[in-house]
């Protein structure tokens, strides 16, 4: 695994990378479909471990014409995939989930579209991180939706705690293999972090950004 250090970025970007690097090297899936890929010049770090990838995108503009060989764009609502069932081997959701307005619809459209035994590797905001309740004693705490990027599903218009994400995988056929410690601590920008990514684990509950590593369960 690429050493976290080896970023430009420091606290909750580099922890989140941290922690997608790791279940995406235990997962190793052979044919990858990466959902929400807006910032693909750092995505890309991600698919070292599979063959052949798709990045999927409902703003097809944000996709790069030059692509490695192995990479395939493909305009795409990740509730509505135009692929066949059970045709991927992993199914990478990094920092998307929060801008779907259904995303138990979401999750179970990714759970037809992995191969049985398949994985789902997702990242997204903890609603019980340390800087919401700093946010939230200062008075400036954030309100649903609120807007993160221009263009298409620029908002983010919920966010998960750890148990009500956990909920919606098993609604949706999901099995949580494990849980991955990103940061734990505030971050006013990411060259200026104040917390931890080495002994994040032991605060995961409250980590900045909840990493888990889900497989498709058994019928």
């Amino acid at each position: 695994m690429a050493n976290v250090d080896s970023y430009s970025t420091k606290g909750v970007y580099a922890g989140r990378l941290k922690a997608a690097l790791e279940m995406l090297k235990e997962a190793s899936p052979k044919v990858l479909l990466d959902i929400g890929c807006r910032d693909f010049g750092l995505q890309e770090k991600f698919y070292r471990y599979s063959d052949k990838v798709y990045v999927a995108d409902v703003d097809y503009g944000v996709l790069p014409a030059a692509l490695r060989r192995d990479v395939f764009p493909v305009n795409a609502d990740g509730c509505k995939l135009p692929f066949k069932t059970e045709s991927f081997d992993g199914v990478l959701l990094a920092e998307v989930i929060e801008h779907v307005p259904n995303a138990l619809e979401m999750l179970k459209e990714c759970s037809r579209a992995l191969k049985r035994n398949g994985y789902l590797i997702l990242t997204t905001p903890n609603k019980q991180r340390i800087a919401s309740y700093i946010r939230k004693l200062a008075g400036r705490e954030y309100r649903l939706p609120y807007q993160v990027h221009e263009g298409p599903g620029g908002w983010h218009v919920r966010e998960y705690s750890k148990k009500d994400l956990e909920n919606d995988l098993h609604k949706a056929g999901f099995k949580v293999v494990s849980w991955k410690s990103t940061f734990f601590g505030i971050s006013f920008s990411d060259k200026i972090p104040l917390g931890t990514i080495k002994h994040a684990n032991k605060f995961l509950k409250y980590n900045a950004t909840l990493a888990v590593l889900a497989q498709k369960a058994e019928i």
